[in-house]
């Protein structure tokens, strides 16, 4: 049993329910996932205590800048603190036992226990199912990220209307793009894909504009790529690369 949540974790189908209740009651609400990077900056405090984690960490050197982990490592953990209080759903679970055990410890130390939580792959699972674009078909949709106006096109594939689309690298964007969505017009979903700062952001979206905002992750790569097309090492590399090794 996961001693850091309240209650039960919310299947799939009760997470799309609690988004669809939000649409019609025209209610803001937020779900964010705390995956591997998240983990990475939140134990700041906590890794020594895991054996071997050290070498984890170096060998997660490669991944910083694409997942978006370009500031100070404790501010970030500050935002990444502040966005698990705020979100209405958190993504914690379906964890291998190391990084579950390390998610435990991070989320003892802080003393946070998540009220409403689903799998940290929950936007993953959300668009195998068809029932995910029943629910945002006929919803203005906002796509964030550095693959958003290449996903455009996939989402009215599948009768989806996007009505904005931005890029988000890094948190020095994370101010600007806040300061966007506050001069766009309306819209009903933000589906953001930019790594952390992706997680730290959907609270305060859902907070400004009292729309629904989701932490979307690779689940934007796997509409674009598809499922047989998607390869996370492959992106990784082409990242770094294209911006010189990228740490």
């Amino acid at each position: 049993m996961n001693t850091y949540h309240v209650n039960e974790m919310f299947s799939v189908a009760q997470v799309m329910e609690r988004l669809q209740a939000a649409l019609v009651q025209q209610e803001p609400h937020s779900i964010i996932r705390i995956g591997h990077a998240e983990m990475y900056v939140m134990s700041i405090n906590t890794w020594p205590e895991i054996t071997n984690w050290p070498d984890r960490i170096k060998a997660f050197d490669r991944y910083l800048k694409y997942c978006g982990i370009t500031g100070k490592r404790k501010s970030i953990n500050d935002s990444l603190i502040r966005a698990v209080l705020k979100a209405d759903i958190v993504g914690t679970g379906d964890h291998i036992e190391f990084w579950r055990l390390q998610m435990e410890k991070i989320f003892r130390y802080y003393g946070i226990r998540p009220e409403q939580t689903c799998s940290a792959w929950v936007s993953q699972k959300m668009i195998a199912t068809r029932e995910f674009f029943d629910v945002i078909r006929g919803k203005r949709i906002v796509l964030v990220g550095r693959r958003a106006k290449e996903a455009v096109a996939k989402f009215e594939y599948h009768g989806v209307k996007v009505v904005q689309t931005r890029g988000l690298e890094g948190f020095e964007e994370v101010e600007t793009t806040l300061n966007w969505f506050e001069g766009i017009p309306d819209f009903d979903i933000a589906l953001v894909a930019a790594g952390v700062p992706a997680t730290t952001i959907c609270p305060a979206i859902a907070e400004l504009t009292g729309r629904i905002a989701i932490d979307f992750g690779h689940a934007l790569d796997l509409i674009i790529d598809g499922q047989p097309g998607f390869h996370f090492e492959e992106l990784v590399t082409d990242f770094n690369l294209k911006h010189k090794g990228g740490v």
